[in-house]
């Protein structure tokens, strides 16, 4: 997921999302994996009950166009 930093306090948040100690707990407890190249997720390190068993809802991104849009709104 994108992750738009508009100030450079904004900047503390994406430096956080990329600790280790951090990744390790999103992946453990929630399955969001880290999106790194070279970096695996063992699907066994998953507490068990922590994961639904399917998917229902699935929203995808929205354009560029649209992307660059909200940035542009968000400045302003």
């Amino acid at each position: 997921h994108p992750l738009i930093s508009l100030t450079p306090t904004c900047k503390r948040l994406a430096d956080a999302l990329v600790d280790p100690a951090l990744q390790q707990i999103a992946w453990s407890d929630h399955g969001f994996r880290t999106g790194l190249i070279g970096v695996t997720n063992a699907p066994a390190a998953i507490a068990d009950g922590k994961l639904p068993d399917t998917v229902a809802l699935v929203v995808p991104m929205p354009s560029a166009k649209v992307m660059a849009d909200i940035v542009a709104a968000v400045r302003n």
